[in-house]
């Protein structure tokens, strides 16, 4: 089986590599910077490089069409973010194929079919669904661990393309340190904590622990306080502990979160939802809990 995937973290494809390895499969990459050439390498069979440009779907999509041409890949990867969903829409669309979106599990069924299990209804229910190839996944981020294994694989520069538009503003991303899906440990942050510079708590907890941060979907979306967050719509985490402090513990935010092997809480509502998920659950106030938390952490550096 020969796979097509585009993607633009290391993180994302090892995890790509560990569905290759699922279906037994050749993997092949397109890839928007040169700097990632060499990592790349040790991860896909091929891999495709294009100088980085700003991002214009119907750009993109066609670099990744002309590739898929030379390829002619059974199935195609994107990560279920909106760039990805974004661009495997056009894709799949161009290609004439089924797109399935939020994946969570794959795996190939004779007669030459993928079983694949997706998140529905907002993340409530897993939906288990079966597409012929050639097909298009668009896969959840975290639901498949990366896969250490190395290739010596080739790589190829595709020609220089100019961007047709024109930058008015760059913003860089706020940086939190270590990838979450690869983190041993994450601390979130939710709706309890009263205003952004009280994120520094969480920074520095995060990095006493040697782990990631981030918040949840109303604290980055609705107040504007990061970029990113934890959630079906943002992040899906598999780390070793799962800090939750002041965080309610709503659905859509604890699917992203059920595959942490230890969930700790810390919430001042003991009637709060995500008492009733967790391993272990502190009821208090954060405001006076951190603060002593922290300080016994420095003493131990």
């Amino acid at each position: 089986m020969k796979i097509l995937l585009y993607g633009e973290t290391i993180e994302w494809l090892k995890q790509a590599r560990q569905i290759a390895e699922i279906l037994n499969g050749k993997l092949y990459g397109v890839v928007p910077s040169r700097e990632l050439s060499s990592e790349a390498a040790k991860i896909l069979d091929k891999t495709y490089i294009f100088n980085r440009i700003i991002y214009e779907p119907n750009t993109y999509h066609k670099i990744i069409q002309e590739v898929s041409e030379k390829v002619e890949p059974d199935l195609t990867l994107f990560p279920s973010t909106i760039k990805g969903r974004t661009l495997a829409g056009l894709y799949a669309g161009y290609r004439n194929e089924p797109v399935i979106t939020d994946v969570i599990d794959i795996r190939y069924c004779n007669g030459g079919e993928l079983e694949v299990k997706r998140l529905v209804y907002g993340g409530a229910c897993i939906a288990t669904m079966k597409s012929k190839l050639p097909s298009t996944l668009c896969i959840l981020l975290g639901a498949f661990k990366p896969s250490e294994r190395q290739v010596n694989g080739e790589v190829e520069y595709l020609k220089e393309v100019e961007s047709q538009l024109i930058q008015t503003e760059f913003k860089s991303r706020e940086y939190v340190g270590i990838p979450l899906e690869r983190a041993e440990v994450v601390v979130a942050a939710g709706r309890g904590f009263k205003k952004k510079e009280d994120l520094e708590m969480v920074r520095e907890l995060s990095s006493l622990l040697n782990g990631a941060w981030s918040v949840t979907r109303p604290l980055a979306a609705d107040y504007g306080w990061t970029d990113t967050w934890i959630g079906i719509s943002g992040a899906m985490i598999n780390s070793r502990i799962y800090l939750a402090i002041g965080i309610s513990g709503q659905p859509l935010h604890m699917i992203a979160v059920r595959n942490s092997k230890t969930i700790i809480a810390i919430n001042k509502d003991s009637t709060a939802p995500i008492f009733n998920e967790v391993d272990y659950g502190v009821i208090g106030d954060l405001y006076q809990i951190l603060p002593r938390l922290i300080e016994k952490l420095r003493k131990k550096q």
